[in-house]
């Protein structure tokens, strides 16, 4: 893949616009497109910038070969951008499809292997597993998390990712009018039918901040 369609693809899969990215990078939004569109190609300066910046690895943006993401970024340089660093990838799927998974007293973060998170405010990054949620959310997709205070506040229409007595998935939650004890969790893809879900069995609801994809030149 071209590595000018594949940045383009991964800002806009995360969430961060050009005008984002020029403010990050204190430069103009012209500058930016530009690098985006191709017209200009990356020198060694900016890719060392991009690389520290959004953790995308230099060698890659001066010579498409390799992984897109750089996996020895520096937590100190995003520290003082407002990115977080490094976040725990649950070794577990948010299932797109159905329920399994999580099982979310047998996971230790110690154990976790750690991820760069492009998406500020993010804890936890979890593979997205299944089409019930496509096109918006992809089969292999990396969601990007952050728990909420359910007893608080609930993001009605949202897009989450529950942890329940029966595994993680992500849904769009709603509230069920007629039984307060329940929620449904629906699907973007029309094909899976909605799920009734006790409130009791819910552990934990996480926001989904943002998605990614793994994009290589191979």
């Amino acid at each position: 893949m071209d590595i000018h369609i594949a940045l383009q693809e991964y800002f806009k899969s995360i969430g961060l616009s050009q005008v984002a990215i020029a403010e990050e990078l204190g430069v103009t939004k012209a500058y930016v497109n530009a690098l985006l569109s191709g017209r200009q190609r990356f020198g060694k300066k900016q890719a060392e910038t991009w690389s520290e910046k959004f953790g995308i690895s230099k060698s890659w943006l001066l010579t498409g070969e390799g992984e897109m993401l750089n996996s020895a970024y520096s937590a100190g340089s995003v520290a003082d951008s407002g990115i977080p660093a490094r976040i725990p990838l649950i070794p577990a799927s948010a299932f797109a499809g159905g329920v399994e998974g999580f099982a979310s007293e047998a996971i230790s973060l110690r154990n976790c292997e750690s991820v760069v998170s492009p998406v500020a405010g993010a804890e936890y990054a979890i593979p997205i597993t299944g089409d019930s949620m496509e096109p918006d959310y992809a089969d292999g997709s990396i969601a990007y998390i952050r728990r909420i205070n359910e007893a608080a506040f609930i993001p009605w229409g949202h897009t989450v990712v529950l942890d329940t007595e029966n595994g993680a998935f992500i849904k769009r939650i709603y509230p069920d009018d007629s039984m307060e004890d329940y929620v449904w969790a629906r699907s973007i893809n029309p094909a899976y039918p909605p799920m009734h879900i006790p409130k009791k069995s819910i552990f934990r609801i996480f926001r989904v901040l943002g998605t990614s994809r793994i994009f290589t030149t191979m």
